[in-house]
């Protein structure tokens, strides 16, 4: 059934059939085991149904299986590390510092190339125009063309290195900014 999750499905009883999603695990831990239940940890890439996963490990051991429990332990590039217990946050603001606990969007995508951009070009990238990005500034300058890796994504940060967009690659050096935050 379209937009209803397979475990709601599943809880009422209803058939659940999920197509087959192509995802990439990086690595599988059996961490512990103890009469038939088992620990894992895994590291995935995103669009992994870690459930899913569970049940087809059982169908291929012939004993079936499914999760007890699923905990969280990282998404990107943040981890368990960059967590706030509430009982934190609370403290902090009662002490009105409630922003040393959030992350800044210039932190996100923290592998991502930036792009500051000033005047008329800040402004064009703010109303979504695309734009093409100067020579100087494009990968594996000298290099003979084609040859240069593209980059996919940009951070694009305004004059006062806040960020305003990410921009996507179109073609060539052209890119468009896919998600400008107003």
């Amino acid at each position: 059934m379209a937009g209803v999750r397979a475990y709601k499905l599943a809880r009422q009883n209803k058939p659940v059939n999920l197509a087959p999603v192509e995802v990439e695990i990086y690595a599988f831990e059996l961490l512990s085991s103890q009469g038939d239940n088992v620990r894992f940890a895994v590291e995935c890439s995103g669009g992994t149904y870690v459930r899913s996963l569970a049940h087809d490990l059982g169908q291929k051991l012939g004993c079936g299986a499914h999760l007890a429990g699923l905990r969280r332990t990282a998404v990107a590039e943040f981890s368990l590390n960059h967590s706030v217990t509430l009982e934190r946050l609370l403290e902090v603001a009662e002490q009105g510092k409630v922003e040393s606990c959030i992350v800044r969007l210039e932190a996100l995508l923290p592998d991502c190339p930036e792009l500051v951009v000033r005047g008329r070009e800040e402004t064009s990238v703010r109303h979504g125009h695309a734009f093409e990005l100067a020579q100087a500034l494009r990968p594996g300058r000298g290099e003979a063309s084609g040859n240069a890796p593209v980059i996919n994504l940009l951070k694009i940060l305004g004059a006062e290195r806040r960020l305003i967009a990410v921009a996507k690659h179109v073609s060539g050096a052209i890119y468009h900014p896919d998600l400008v935050l107003v």
